[in-house]
């Protein structure tokens, strides 16, 4: 599973139509370029709000738990 943020905030729907395809796959493509080259970055600057719910927090991820659940106002 790999949580791909490619913009943050706002609602998450959108409706499409055959001409947006290639452009679509285009914005996909370069969106998924790190990932398919093996580049599986972790947040900069985790918080709850980002890693809370992922599912490679506790056992995959390089941060230690305590960084990963602090409110989001705690950053540095």
């Amino acid at each position: 599973m790999v949580h791909l943020y490619l913009e943050h905030g706002g609602t998450a729907s959108a409706a499409y139509a055959q001409e947006d395809v290639t452009a679509l796959e285009e914005l996909l493509a370069a969106q998924a370029a790190p990932l398919l080259d093996g580049a599986f970055p972790v947040a900069a600057e985790p918080h709850v709000g980002i890693c809370g719910a992922c599912p490679g927090r506790r056992g995959l991820c390089s941060w230690p738990e305590e960084l990963t659940l602090r409110p989001a106002f705690e950053q540095a």
